[in-house]
Parts: C-alpha cells; sequence; structure tokens
C-alpha cells in the first residue's frame, strides 16, 4: 500500500494541531506560575486580573493546572500515536521487506522525532515566550484552556475520583497538593538568572509552602508552653523573650494567659 501525497498532508496538520495546543498548555502553566509567584512587576499581576477569566485562572490555579497537565499528555500520546502509522506507511512504500525488526525501527523513529518536537515546540519555546510576556500569552491560550475544561471536566473528575482511591489503598492522604513540589521548583526557577531572592524572604516562602501540609495538631502549643506578651512588663523584657524563643506571634496579655487583650 502507497502512501499518498494527502495522507501526508492531513498527518502533518494533525502534528501541527497538536504541537500548537501542547504549547499553549505549556505556555499558559508557566505564565500562571509567573503571575502568581512573581516578585517583582505586581503592576502585571494587576493588569493581567482585569480579565475575569485570566483572573479566574489565577484564583483556581489547581483545577486550571488539572486540566493543563491532561492537556499536556493527551498532546504527547497523540503524536506519537499519529507518527506510528505514517512511519509504518512510509516503511511499506519502500518496499523493503517488513519484518519484525523494521516495525521496532518505524516505532523508535517515530516517538524520538514526537519525543524532539514536543521538547522543542512544544516545551521550550512556549515556556521562554510564557516567562517573558505572561499576560500576552495568557490573552492568548486562556481561551483554549476554558473550552477544555469545559469538554474534559466529567473525565478529570473521573481521574481524581480514582487517585485518591489509590492514594487511599496505600494509606496516603489524598487531600494533599500532588503540585506542591512541582510549584516549589518552578518559583526558585524563576529567581535562578542571576535574581536572587534574599535569604529572608526565600526562609519566608520555603515556610509558607510548607505550611500547606500542616494540621492544626502540628501548630497547637500546650497552654503551659504558650509564651505571650506582658503588658505589665517592660518593653525590653518582652523584645528578650521575643527574641529568645524565636516565635512569630505572641498573644498579649496582662499579667496572665487568662488575662488576653
Amino acid at each position: 500500500m502507497t502512501i499518498t501525497l494527502s495522507e501526508i498532508l492531513v498527518t502533518v496538520l494533525v502534528v501541527v494541531a497538536l504541537l500548537t495546543l501542547n504549547a499553549l498548555f505549556v505556555a499558559t502553566e508557566f505564565s500562571l506560575v509567573k503571575l502568581r509567584f512573581t516578585r517583582f512587576k505586581e503592576d502585571s499581576l494587576n493588569r493581567a486580573r482585569k480579565s475575569p477569566m485570566i483572573a479566574g485562572m489565577l484564583d483556581h490555579m489547581g483545577a486550571t493546572l488539572k486540566v493543563v497537565r491532561l492537556g499536556v499528555t493527551t498532546c504527547t500520546i497523540g503524536l506519537g500515536f499519529v507518527l506510528v502509522p505514517l512511519s509504518l506507511d512510509l516503511l511499506r512504500s519502500t518496499g523493503v521487506a517488513f519484518g519484525v525488526w523494521e516495525v521496532r525501527g518505524a516505532l523508535v523513529v517515530s516517538f524520538a522525532l514526537a519525543v524532539a518536537l514536543h521538547y522543542i515546540l512544544g516545551e521550550l519555546v512556549p515556556r521562554a515566550l510564557a516567562l517573558q510576556f505572561p499576560v500576552r500569552t495568557l490573552r492568548v491560550t486562556s481561551w483554549p484552556v476554558r473550552i477544555t475544561r469545559m469538554f474534559s471536566g466529567p473525565f478529570i473528575n473521573l481521574l481524581g475520583w480514582g487517585s485518591d482511591l489509590l492514594l487511599r489503598i496505600f494509606r496516603l492522604n489524598s487531600r494533599l497538593d500532588l503540585n506542591l513540589i512541582d510549584v516549589e521548583a518552578q518559583i526558585r526557577s524563576l529567581v535562578s538568572d542571576g535574581d536572587e531572592m534574599p535569604p529572608l524572604a526565600e526562609k519566608m516562602l520555603h515556610n509558607v509552602i510548607d505550611l500547606r501540609k500542616r494540621v492544626a495538631q502540628d501548630i497547637l502549643l500546650p497552654r503551659n508552653q504558650v509564651q505571650f506578651l506582658d503588658l505589665e512588663d517592660e518593653v525590653e523584657t518582652n523584645i528578650e523573650l521575643a527574641r529568645n524563643t524565636g516565635h512569630t506571634r505572641f498573644p498579649l496579655c496582662e499579667g496572665d494567659l487568662d488575662h488576653c487583650i
């Protein structure tokens, strides 16, 4: 069977469409991360929030990122799915013996090409554009992501139910944010180009991220261990107490904890 020119053109169009969708999803993810966790250009964030659609994506990043990850995964698998038949048809058209090793070679070439196209055009290029022009990028990508979210909502809910069930089987907390580590790594990558984060700001950011994994019993102290600032003590005494304990929050009391101001 000889592959026709029209079949090649259709395959090329499908590949271009998948790469474009993949690039839109990747650009959306990094634009959101750039805006949500940026330490500079607050005006960019305020300007972006003037768009209700972008503001909604920023306020519901968890749901948006689930759509983005599903889209990226689907596009990547789709590239391999489309390129494999094309490779096999091209192999048949050469007239060489069509054996097991030929099929395996076609599979290797197809997936290698899919990975290369995905890595360059679907990852590196849109990521660079998103980090440099996050607001402009979201204005372009918000509509495709919203449409994808509308159609993929039931499937994502089903996947979420399956992942929760699997985590419970292994006695893992299904409520933990599975994107937490990735988000932290991306935040650090945003300041890795010579503009280092001040040590205090970095420590505060790390503590904030770590706090999301805590529950009330990890934070509450027994009554006899609570340190408080006493209005009956001198200012220097209270300052010394704050320095020695290292706490960041203190009840303000008059005499004892029973008289908390």
